[in-house]
């Protein structure tokens, strides 16, 4: 249980607490929505959680109830999907009441710009706009951390907020291309034949190798890919993984084009650019790669953000 210790007068002047408060919410949630259920045992603890609801609300940081469709087994919403991912496509489905935790943060930040401008300038133009909002997943993220409640859940998870970036610029499958039957992204333009392909993968949870894996989804028509390796570790894991997994690929072409079209010193984000022999389509194609760290630079982000005591609020 997570004691939301947090000065609720205060709230509106304090971009911090608001976003912290989010943040907690959010990772008890699935994407951006919370079981209305989950919420009210979550705020429990407060002097008056009905006021600290009303409030949540009216500071924007969650919508009004709603009822969706959700799976009976695991209470999950089911979204853009046809079946439960968390429980083994199940298709038994009833209505329940969420909250949508709202989207806090509005970036005007420079980095936007220059993330565009570089990718504009490296990366050629069929696979410009999908890499920009992959960049901005992984930003936001480090500003927003999602913090799953269980580690099954984390690779889903973050599907889940690639799923909701690429909308509505492109129409998004969440549903398996390959033989193990795991749910990645699959997404196009509406109307065009090309397609594309994302594969999510936990350092710690990676039996294949995720680059192979996400080559193995690709269809004649696929233009290009991009993995998204979600670092759990507290260290530097680019070496490794391009090492292992890049150049450890046997569908690697060792033509020295391999290269960062961005660094995160320059353009606050790292995207690594390999090229790969297709095996369904026998063409040259380009796999993109991103690393999201868990626990911030390599250790550095708090596990544990200290919170100000609660402070009653009045009810005039």
């Amino acid at each position: 249980m997570v004691e939301l210790s947090i000065i609720l007068d205060e709230l509106q002047g304090s971009n911090d607490q608001v976003i912290e408060l989010a943040r907690v919410i959010k990772s008890h949630g699935v994407g951006n929505y919370i079981l209305k259920r989950r919420l009210i045992d979550i705020v429990s603890s407060e002097d008056d959680p009905e006021m600290f609801m009303d409030i949540l609300i009216d500071k924007k940081i969650i919508s009004e109830s709603e009822e969706l469709e959700g799976c009976s087994d695991c209470e999950s919403p089911l979204l853009d999907s046809e079946y439960c991912i968390f429980c083994e496509h199940s298709k038994k489905t009833e209505n329940f009441s969420f909250y949508k935790v709202l989207d806090l943060i509005k970036f005007v930040d420079e980095w936007r710009s220059i993330i565009s401008e570089r990718i504009d300038d490296t990366v050629k133009a069929s696979d410009r706009e999908y890499l920009k909002l992959i960049a901005s997943q992984v930003k936001t993220l480090d500003v927003l951390p999602i913090v799953p409640i269980e580690i099954r859940t984390k690779e889903v998870q973050y599907q889940l907020v690639g799923a909701r970036i690429l909308y509505p610029a492109f129409e998004v499958e969440l549903e398996s291309i390959g033989k193990d039957g795991r749910s990645d992204l699959k997404f196009k333009k509406s109307g065009e034949v090309t397609n594309y392909v994302g594969e999510y993968k936990l350092w710690s949870n990676k039996s294949n190798n995720p680059v192979d894996q996400c080559l193995n989804y690709f269809l004649s028509e696929t233009e290009s890919g991009f993995v998204f390796m979600a670092n759990d570790s507290h260290s530097n894991i680019w070496s490794d993984y391009v090492t292992k997994y890049v150049k450890g690929s046997a569908t690697f072409i060792n033509d020295n084009s391999d290269s960062f079209l961005l660094t995160e010193d320059k353009n606050y984000v790292n995207i690594y650019c390999s090229y790969h022999l297709c095996p369904i389509s026998a063409k040259r194609v380009a796999i993109y790669h991103f690393i999201y760290n868990l626990h911030g630079n390599f250790g550095t982000r708090p596990q544990a953000i200290k919170k100000p005591k609660a402070k009653k609020v009045s009810s005039k």
